[in-house]
């Protein structure tokens, strides 16, 4: 009887197995494996029933004991091996949980690791620690611009024409004074104050703002200011941002002192003394639009002003310069209707010529001064997903689940990853390139809906850091530094960093 028992058992467990294993069903696997540890047992008994026949509960008990155990090597370790992992990184429990209207600001290129600006749609903001070990409110609202200096290491507030200026490791120990941030040039804060008739520009060391000014200028009646880095440019004529709005639209203050003056043009201003230095950025009857960087390209490369000017036939050129000196002039593009954005160092313009024999995207770089279209031949091809663009890098996942990073003018592949499963999508931005993507089933016990974040460096392809989860993750934002902020089930974790 135990005999026939154990092999019907036996065999139901097999059939089990195989098929749970077959149709990747955790169920029928477990149901196996419990089958076949139960048909153990009844072996057993059928070996010990003569020896323990008059210690029946005796053999029951071994008899369950060698089928929980036999049931349990069959599929503790499978189990375990199969484990999802943990997604890793750092809880920010002090962060409320993020929207889709939220923005996240970082400064790419820093010595340090950046701190994470949280910009919030109604106007609030938080201060995430470099190393996500404290989560400060600024005390923002709506109407106040809110940014980082272009070092990392100052956070800016502006309301009602005056700025409070405070340390990012000490976001509640700030001082406020007078003025709109203009830029943060060679360790200088420039400062505007405006009334009816005038406006000055004052130097101001950060680190004691309300101190003597190293310099101060009369600029004239409210100047022009640049206009902010990745924004469509107005038209040459139009309004352009004002110094609160630039800053609130990027979060990131410019790295450079840059001034239109009355009846001269554009100009770049010596940080140490206020005054006009270099060549003339843009003459006072050109129709140009200028923007001031943000973030230093590499480390010892200045980042350079760039100024897109648009004719009466609506050619469009572009011109860059560092240090007051040019660095590159393009030729000007076909005349027709073109919008322009300026972007790490590089000019886009998307549009058409007059006569529709060009339509598109075209790029000018320090790569190639002219405009072209974006990319080569090696960039061209069938693409499933896009993961992101900006300045100078473009990351695209092909058919064959192949992540390629590369560069935007060149073409050039900067690197590229391997990817599992069907669903696989990300977002690139500081620098930072963020993945997620199915973990391949590929036995009954791995686990159902695991998914695997990877952060990598843009610069090197570097995955920097890598987790797994079977939660829903329900917001994923790159940063600087081989960092990003995932959300899973309302918990905002930090991810990566060197």
């Amino acid at each position: 009887m135990w005999v026939a028992l154990a092999v019907i058992l036996g065999s139901l467990g097999t059939l089990a197995w195989v098929y749970g294993e077959g149709r990747l069903s955790a169920l029928l696997r477990i149901l196996g494996a419990a089958a076949i540890g139960l048909a153990v047992g009844a072996l057993v008994v059928a070996a010990l029933v003569r020896v323990l026949s008059a210690r029946r509960r005796a053999l029951r008990l071994t008899a369950l004991g060698v089928a929980a155990a036999t049931a349990l090597a069959l599929t503790v370790p499978f189990a375990l091996a199969q484990r999802a992992g943990e997604l890793g990184g750092r809880q920010l429990t002090d962060l409320e949980p993020l929207r889709a209207d939220d923005r996240v600001v970082s400064v790419p290129g820093t010595e340090a690791p950046s701190p994470i600006l949280v910009l919030r749609a109604d106007g609030t903001a938080q201060l995430i620690a470099a190393d996500g070990t404290a989560v400060s409110d600024l005390g923002a609202a709506a109407g106040d611009a809110v940014g980082l200096t272009p070092d990392g290491r100052w956070v800016l507030l502006v309301r009602d024409g005056s700025t409070r200026i405070a340390p990012v490791d000490a976001p509640a120990q700030g001082t406020t004074v007078d003025g709109e941030p203009v830029a943060l040039s060679d360790g200088v804060l420039a400062l505007r104050t405006c009334d009816a008739a005038t406006c000055i520009e004052r130097g101001v060391d950060p680190a004691a703002p309300a101190g003597e000014p190293g310099w101060s200028i009369d600029v004239g009646p409210a100047p022009s200011s640049p206009d902010p880095e990745g924004e469509p440019l107005p038209a040459p004529g139009d309004d352009g941002a004002s110094l609160v709005g630039t800053l609130r639209s990027s979060g990131i203050l410019p790295s450079e002192i840059v001034r239109a003056v009355a009846g001269q043009g554009w100009f770049w201003a010596d940080p140490a003394t206020g005054h006009l230095s270099g060549r003339q950025i843009a003459g006072v009857d050109e129709p140009c639009r200028v923007v001031a960087p943000e973030t230093a390209l590499a480390q010892d490369v200045p980042p350079p002003v760039l100024a897109v000017c648009t004719g009466e036939d609506g050619a469009v050129t572009a011109r860059a310069s560092a240090d007051g000196a040019p660095l590159w002039e393009s030729a000007p593009t076909a005349p027709g209707t073109w919008s322009a954005s300026i972007t790490r160092g590089r000019a886009v313009v998307s549009g058409s010529s007059a006569d529709g024999a060009q339509s598109g995207q075209l790029v000018a770089s320090e790569a190639h001064a002219d405009w072209r279209v974006p990319g080569t031949e090696a960039t061209a091809g069938s693409y499933r997903a896009l993961v992101g663009v900006d300045g100078r890098d473009v990351v695209r996942i092909d058919d064959a689940g192949l992540v390629i990073d590369d560069d935007l003018v060149t073409g050039e592949t900067v690197w590229s990853l391997e990817t599992e499963g069907d669903d696989v999508r990300g977002a690139l931005g500081a620098g930072t390139t963020v993945l997620i993507d199915d973990r391949a089933r590929e036995a009954a016990l791995d686990p159902a809906g695991a998914r695997r974040v990877r952060v990598i460096d843009d610069a090197t392809g570097d995955v920097v850091a890598h987790g797994w989860t079977v939660r829903p993750v329900e917001d994923l934002r790159p940063v600087s530094g081989g960092r990003a902020l995932a959300q899973v089930d309302g918990e905002v974790r930090l991810l990566g960093g060197r």
